[in-house]
């Protein structure tokens, strides 16, 4: 039986263990900044007069002043803060907070009134007073996903929109109204600072409109704004900083040295002229177009006004080191969207399904078919009664020595953004969404497959939800693993055991397609049509890996030690094995040749055009029917194909194949639609169109092995 192994604390199934709580994070906007006044007085003046001041409030409080309102209260909230902006609070898992911050540790180490109330109020930074408050809120939104997913993408977020600056007439009134409502500043004072204002503001009026129409002409909606870029790592940094977020920090520090790199490669095409044909320099123009350098003195600001001086600190960047994130528009809820308090939380309980499996059906029982008896009505009797207890103990036996499953706390948006089940299930509004439970019932596998990879499928996927997934981050290769160390001794006695041991301790390539086929079943099941797409994907992947190997064995090159171990850790059980999950654990969707002749509207060739040699776009059209819209079966079935065509017969490369089709019969249409594709020559997959897989025809099998 599988021993699940923990995942590391950067996957958001490990976060959702039923034993991490739920802890709130309200943020509150910070105090804004009095404007310091140049004042006359002499210093020991000034200090009698703070010192009359502090005495006055003092015996102001003691009096029961109904008029004063302390540091932070409502009154001052009320007078300092705009009504209209709302600041959100998030629901995260505990264990994401504490394994991504060392403030959000040390402050529920304490097991104080935050733990008590599960509420934290967190103050944001104070940054730029010309900047939109609500910087810091897609700041604070970049640190909740990097606490799920160890990654983030700054285009996910809104920070042209939040760096605008605020109108200025705005901006002065509410300060000069706060100023007043302190006793800051005094009504003369206020009237002069009036005027002042006025003439600032009309003089920046006449700069804007003046300079209004270049700067549109330069910027591009296409094209990232790396000024504003900048500054927005600058503010999430100094949040990163206040929560002492180390490792987000130092992925901060590598994105803007990434950035800065970039601007200076624009700045050294500047000089290139306009007319230039090639698109990436045309992208480098419209790049250093879109900095200014009021953008580096806000970033500059913001770093150095609300950064401590460390004189010990080493930072170790080269232009190679990049932060991995993906440049495409994600296709997904971001973890900080779904962490917010609109989304209630949800337990799953994992189940293992009742139901026999397909193969399991279609055996003969070894007793032979046999004549159905009449059953007679009799009473319950003591036979009945004994028989019942019986089978309720040998069902409780069979419930304790099944392995415990694992039990999810996850917020219930995650789960209806990337699967039609839950969705569908909560729309409906019955039971579970008033207990808040769901109990789900994983797919009944293989009986040659270990039931606990249906639970590594179910923490893939939870982690596809909260942001990725990454197939080598789950424990689908502990038997072997557990086979090998059991058998190994101090010393391996032959160079081949010694090397049969490496290949299963360190590359379970067989055993990794064998996991994306279970994961496939789990996500057909949840209607989960996102993940099955990124599962196909990966499918294609290592079976591209896998021609690789198998290529350069043929060929009698001395292939690498990489491409050994996969050959070597692939076999037919493992090809078996993919073939019977996939095609008993999911649905037939044929069309036929009358029916998909009636949708495209296509009539098949007859006459002379049916001896005619048919060619290649022809051929593939009218093989649509036979594959069917499956597309990881499809995938299936032209992966066999190509290992179909042998250069030499032997008794493993006949028997194989003919026992394959025997034990998975479903796949002899869609194989035999898969063998006459033209150039079967070619033994891989690059000659199969790939919306025959349903995938992009830019798609490429190298690449990014995380999906997001």
């Amino acid at each position: 039986m599988l021993t699940t192994q923990t995942n590391t604390p950067s996957l958001p199934s490990h976060y959702c263990f039923q034993r991490s709580p739920i802890i709130t994070i309200c943020l509150e906007q910070p105090p804004p900044t009095p404007t310091p006044q140049p004042s006359t007085d002499s210093s020991r003046k000034r200090k009698r007069k703070a010192k009359f001041n502090k005495k006055r409030k003092l015996n102001r409080v003691s009096e029961g002043d109904s008029e004063y309102q302390p540091t932070g209260g409502e009154g001052a909230k009320s007078a300092n803060s705009d009504p209209d902006d709302s600041f959100p609070a998030f629901q995260v898992h505990l264990s994401a907070l504490t394994a991504s911050s060392d403030y959000f540790k040390l402050l529920l180490a304490f097991n104080g009134l935050e733990m008590a109330e599960r509420k934290v109020v967190f103050e944001m930074p104070g940054i730029d007073s010309e900047l939109d408050p609500r910087l810091g809120i897609e700041a604070f939104k970049l640190y909740v996903d990097y606490s799920y997913s160890g990654t983030f993408d700054l285009s996910s977020y809104e920070y042209e929109n939040s760096i605008i600056y605020k109108d200025g007439k705005a901006k002065a009134s509410a300060d000069r109204s706060a100023d007043v409502a302190s006793g800051v500043v005094s009504s003369e004072q206020s009237s002069e600072v009036e005027v002042n204002a006025t003439q600032t503001e009309r003089k920046q009026d006449s700069e804007e409109a003046s300079t209004s129409t270049d700067k549109t002409a330069k910027l591009d909606k296409s094209v990232r704004y790396h000024g504003y870029e900048m500054i927005f790592i600058a503010v999430a940094y100094v949040l990163a900083d206040r929560l002492l977020a180390e490792g987000l920090k130092q992925a901060l520090v590598k994105k803007m040295y990434q950035n800065m790199m970039e601007f200076f490669e624009s700045r050294a095409h500047s000089g290139c002229s306009t007319s230039c044909d090639e698109a990436s320099c045309e992208k480098l123009h419209k790049m250093y177009n879109s900095v200014y350098w009021n953008q580096f003195g806000t970033t500059a600001q913001i770093l150095f006004h609300a950064t401590k001086t460390v004189t010990k600190h080493k930072t170790n960047i080269s232009s190679s080191q990049t932060l991995k994130m993906d440049e495409t528009p994600r296709e997904f809820k971001l973890a900080s969207y779904i962490s917010t308090t609109s989304s209630p939380m949800i337990t799953v309980h994992l189940r293992q399904s009742g139901k026999p499996s397909p193969a399991l059906q279609t055996q003969p029982s070894a007793e032979g078919h046999k004549p159905l008896k009449r059953k007679r009505k009799n009473n319950p009797g003591k036979a009945e009664a004994h028989h019942a207890d019986q089978s309720s103990s040998q069902a409780s036996a069979e419930s304790l020595n099944s392995p415990p499953l694992p039990t999810f706390h996850v917020h219930l948006a995650a789960l209806t953004a990337h699967s039609q089940y839950f969705s569908s299930l909560s729309s409906f509004n019955g039971l579970e969404m008033t207990e808040q439970k769901v109990t789900l019932h994983l797919p009944r596998l293989d009986p040659s497959i270990d039931p606990c990879l249906a639970v590594e499928a179910a923490k893939l996927f939870i982690d596809y939800c909260y942001g990725g997934y990454d197939v080598r981050d789950y424990a689908y290769d502990m038997p072997y693993l557990e086979a090998a160390g059991s058998s190994k001794s101090s010393e391996l006695a032959t160079v081949e055991e010694e090397e049969e041991y490496y290949c299963k301790s360190e590359m379970h390539h067989g055993k990794e397609m064998v996991f994306i086929a279970v994961a496939y079943v789990l996500a057909d099941r949840l209607l989960a049509e996102g993940l099955k797409q990124k599962l196909v994907k990966s499918m294609y992947r290592s079976m591209m890996e896998y021609h690789g190997s198998r290529d350069d064995l043929k060929g009698g090159n001395s292939y690498s030690e990489a491409y050994a171990r996969i050959y070597k850790s692939t076999n037919w059980d493992d090809f078996k094995k993919r073939a019977r999950i996939i095609f008993n654990g999911t649905r037939t969707r044929f069309l036929g040749v009358k029916g998909y002749v009636e949708r495209y509207g296509m009539t098949p060739p007859t006459g002379h055009a049916q001896k005619a040699v048919l060619t290649s776009t022809e051929n593939v059209a009218f093989r649509q029917p036979w594959l069917g819209k499956e597309y990881m079966r499809n995938l299936l079935c032209a992966f066999f194909s190509t290992l179909w065509s042998c250069r030499k017969h032997t008794d493993w490369s006949v028997r194989h194949p003919f026992e394959l089709v025997e034990e998975v019969p479903g796949m002899a249409k869609p194989l035999l639609a898969c063998l006459m594709i033209p150039e079967a020559h070619r033994e891989d997959l690059k000659r199969f169109p790939n919306k025959d897989f349903g995938l992009p025809e830019e798609f490429e099998s190298s690449g990014n092995i995380r999906y997001t």
